[in-house]
């Protein structure tokens, strides 16, 4: 197999209240894409992603916070476009959206979240995971957002994950009228993995995902058999035996053809010649 990965990315750091998020979605969108969105609003309220084609893996309010946050999918149709609209109580917001490719169709495979991990610390930790399908080629990816003017992106990145990727609504305001939300990938062939915590600058409340893209999976393979049969034919053999008897006590001369019985395929004949003496 080969590992999905990230072919683009974009961020939206919404730093004004609104009702209706237009999010940035990345460059180079193709039909059969696999498009990912991490959103976070600095209130409570259901998102809502416009026109067809979304599934929310989450939405809700999980952590200590008023915010709501939600992660959603879409396999492109390459009409898409630069921006998406996301409805959402009137709040500011961060989204991170990630273009996939070399991901399993999912239609029929979707990409696997974990349970919320929740907190109010430093250090944002997901909860493991495990593949629905066993060990493959994974993307893993780590996947957060928090209540906050912190550093965005955190500084560095979860150990063993690389490509980290922020947003944020600024630092105008009250902290708690902020938010940020942060990502980074790691590809391993594992059944499952549980990613370590990555130290954000403030405390605050936080949610955090472990996520899983699937790989394409291979090709079935198709195996032809071809068998010889030969077949023994049954054979018929004719045996004729002739018989010469001598009997001192008959004087007439008799000659019989006696047919025996056909057994397992075989006829046998025999001429028994009787002549008296």
């Amino acid at each position: 197999m080969v590992f999905p990965f990230t072919g683009s990315s974009a961020t939206t750091n919404g730093t004004g209240a609104s009702t209706n998020a237009q999010v940035n979605l990345p460059s180079g969108i193709q039909a059969n894409d696999l498009l990912l969105i991490i959103h976070r609003t600095a209130v409570a309220g259901a998102h809502t992603y416009s026109g067809s084609g979304w599934t929310e893996l989450k939405d809700g309010s999980p952590d200590a916070s008023d915010d709501n946050m939600s992660l959603a999918w879409k396999k492109a149709d390459g009409t898409e476009g630069a921006f998406w609209n996301i409805t959402q109580g009137s709040g500011k917001f961060a989204t991170i959206a990630l273009r996939i490719t070399g991901s399993a169709d999912p239609t029929i495979q979707p990409p696997e979240a974990s349970t919320d991990a929740t907190g109010d610390s430093t250090t944002p930790d997901p909860l493991a995971l495990t593949g629905s399908g066993g060990s493959k080629d994974y993307l893993w990816l780590w996947m957060g957002g928090w209540e906050g003017e912190q550093t965005s992106p955190p500084a560095g990145a979860p150990t063993n994950y690389s490509g980290s990727l922020g947003a944020n609504s600024g630092t105008g305001g009250l902290p708690t009228t902020n938010v940020r939300v942060a990502y980074a990938q790691r590809s391993l062939t594992a059944a499952s993995e549980d990613p370590p915590s990555w130290t954000i600058s403030v405390t605050d409340s936080w949610t955090a995902w472990t996520v899983i893209i699937h790989p394409v999976p291979p090709p079935p393979i198709t195996k032809t058999h071809t068998i010889d049969i030969l077949l023994k034919a049954t054979q018929t053999k004719t045996h004729t035996t002739d018989i010469f008897l001598q009997s001192p006590s008959v004087s007439k001369t008799h000659t019989a053809d006696i047919l025996l019985l056909q057994t397992q395929s075989k006829t046998y004949t025999s001429d028994l010649l009787l002549q008296a003496t």
